[in-house]
């Protein structure tokens, strides 16, 4: 739930609004509608019934409906001339949850319905004109399979708004850099006016699992058809944050308006930025908030990692850790089920790059010294025991295990997880398959595939910088990194060390990540893939990968000269790279670190 700082943050966003109605379709227990109950005529809906009956209580108010949004009769029961003001803060479940919550969630609808009722919803409602529900309900009933009810409730949020009213957002701010997000930024800018996004810079807002990087986001909607205002961007640090406030470096008596309207900033608790409304959330390109946006003086084509031909991905899950992966003790492989003698069974392990424990300060990988082994038993290698379960006419070519490993086996397959023995967990028995040509058993992990292997690899947690390194050896590299490796397999790969190292890149990183409450960094596969990388001639991946080879044999206590090398190319791509702006771009990413921790 929001709780009361970030509801009262809304409510002085908003002006402190009276005489109004307001409505949070998706109120929870009413913690965003509790600052407007005394001077506003308030309205919510509720799904779950334990937080329905939390808001019935606290607000005393009978118009707390409990029921699904969605559902078309209480659609139906919703003013066509829209609201004043409505506020949320939407639910969130993971796609891949979604149909299990559907079923264990009374009144719960599927995404269809959903999608049925709400297009309804959009032909009867008296806040748009013919043009723009033809938009929205084309939007609806085109969304990807990625869309989740999150993009539906904010949709639903926007066509109930009516013109002169305003809609106030609680969302995690990498909601915003979604694919599936996209037509309602478009709907965003083109039918409000973007007054104020408000960013949990170190997440900090909310606890335990919902730890995330989170935006607040106020606009005003218009009958305007082109939209040309000025957002203002506050970036609020952990250290503005109190018992009762997010905002705790107001005055007394200072309300957030007028701090904004005095263009007021306080280093280390807010800072303050104005952006076109048109540079907002651009789907390809710098985005106006970045710190980068200053230099771009040549009006530079963005592009994607994708689109240099290479690919990224998480690094291999085993699904099973406490069975596949090895620690190397002296003469032994030793892991949480049981220990092994090396040398009868070492051509079943592979090197595995699994913590950044065992990763000294050097740009590449050179040896497996200190390196995890995972036990990867191939096709056709299988247990005594279940050789003899397979067809005669097949057995003599599948090849007995070591007894030791066999033993291994035979053990760790009656070893519980949470409860579950590993062959049965999820992502374990899937391996077996008894396909009469190809038979595997529940230990035979599958194929590696390139990401397994990245050339190059970038930690999924950062403590401090983020270090890309090379993995020139070909070794398995762990889920716990995020894997790169060229589309052209007879291609150079040294200049994606390069340019995964450069400043650009670092930056871009952490403005798009999610910092963690201990100031770590966490990355995605899917942001990386979509940060803007100037476009690249063939010459100077040709300079770049020459000077991935340098890097690639030195330490990071060596490498400032052939980082400041690699900015010079990237940063030439944009027209600035001369010594001044190249140390301020160092600065920047110091700033940054030293933000987040």
């Amino acid at each position: 739930f929001s709780g009361d700082r970030i509801a009262d943050a809304l409510y002085g966003l908003l002006g402190e609004p009276r005489g109004k109605s307001v409505i949070n379709p998706m109120c929870g227990q009413a913690d965003l509608l509790l600052p407007f109950i005394e001077k506003n005529h308030i309205n919510g809906i509720e799904l779950d019934k334990d937080a329905y009956y939390n808001a019935v209580r606290l607000t005393s108010n009978d118009n707390i409906i409990s029921g699904n949004a969605f559902d078309e009769n209480i659609l139906g029961s919703l003013t066509l001339d829209g609201y004043d003001v409505v506020i949320t803060n939407p639910p969130f479940i993971r796609r891949e949850n979604y149909k299990k919550a559907t079923e264990l969630i009374e009144g719960s609808l599927p995404t269809k319905q959903i999608c049925h009722n709400l297009v309804n919803l959009v032909k009867r409602v008296k806040t748009l004109n013919s043009q723009q529900k033809d938009k929205i309900c084309a939007y609806i009933n085109s969304a990807s399979g990625m869309t989740d009810i999150a993009y539906y409730s904010l949709i639903l949020c926007l066509v109930i708004t009516k013109v002169g009213g305003n809609i106030a957002l609680v969302v995690p701010s990498a909601l915003l850099g979604r694919e599936y997000s996209v037509p309602f930024i478009e709907l965003l800018k083109d039918l409000f006016e973007i007054q104020y996004v408000v960013n949990d810079v170190n997440s900090v807002w909310f606890k335990g699992i919902a730890q995330v990087k989170t935006s607040l986001i106020v606009a005003k909607r218009t009958d305007s058809s082109t939209v040309q205002n000025h957002i203002v961007v506050l970036d609020v640090f952990k250290r503005s944050l109190s018992k009762n406030s997010i905002f705790s470096f107001l005055e007394n008596g200072q309300s957030i308006i007028e701090f904004i309207e005095a263009k007021q900033e306080i280093p280390h608790k807010c800072e303050m930025q104005i952006i076109a409304q048109n540079d907002f959330a651009n789907k390809l390109g710098i985005d106006a908030t970045s710190k980068l946006k200053p230099f771009c003086i040549k009006n530079c084509h963005f592009t994607n990692i994708e689109s240099l031909g290479i690919s990224c991905g998480q690094g291999f899950r085993s699904g099973a850790n406490a069975c596949f992966i090895f620690e190397r003790v002296g003469q032994q492989y030793i892991s949480k089920i049981g220990s092994l003698d090396i040398e009868p069974v070492k051509d079943y392990f592979l090197p595995l790059i699994q913590s950044q424990k065992v990763l000294d300060k050097n740009y590449s990988v050179c040896s497996d010294r200190y390196l995890a082994a995972l036990l990867f038993v191939p096709k056709r290698h299988a247990r005594t025991l279940d050789i003899g379960t397979i067809d005669n006419s097949i057995q003599q070519s599948y090849i007995p295990l070591p007894q030791a490993l066999d033993d291994y086996l035979s053990k760790s397959e009656l070893y519980e997880i949470n409860g579950t023995p590993v062959s049965k967990l999820s992502a374990v028995r899937t391996n077996a398959k008894l396909d009469s040509n190809d038979i595997k058993f529940w230990y035979n992990l599958p194929d590696f595939t390139p990401r397994h292997k990245g050339a190059i690899f970038v930690p999924r947690v950062n403590g401090s910088h983020i270090v890309a390194r090379a993995n020139f050896n070909n070794y398995i590299v762990d889920a716990n990194f995020i894997t790169f490796w060229n589309c052209n397999k007879d291609a150079p790969s040294e200049w994606i060390l390069a340019l995964l190292n450069s400043s650009w890149f670092s930056i871009l990183c952490e403005e798009t990540g999610i910092v963690l409450g201990g100031g770590a960094l966490k990355l995605d596969a899917i942001q990386l893939k979509k940060i803007p990388i100037p476009v690249l001639e063939e010459k100077d991946i040709q300079d770049l990968n020459a000077l991935g080879i340098k890097l690639a044999s030195l330490s990071s206590d060596a490498s400032e000269p052939i980082i400041s090398r690699i900015d010079k190319i990237i940063f030439g791509k944009i027209g600035t790279n001369d010594q001044a702006t190249l140390q301020k771009v160092q600065r920047i990413k110091k700033e940054y670190i030293e933000r987040r921790l």
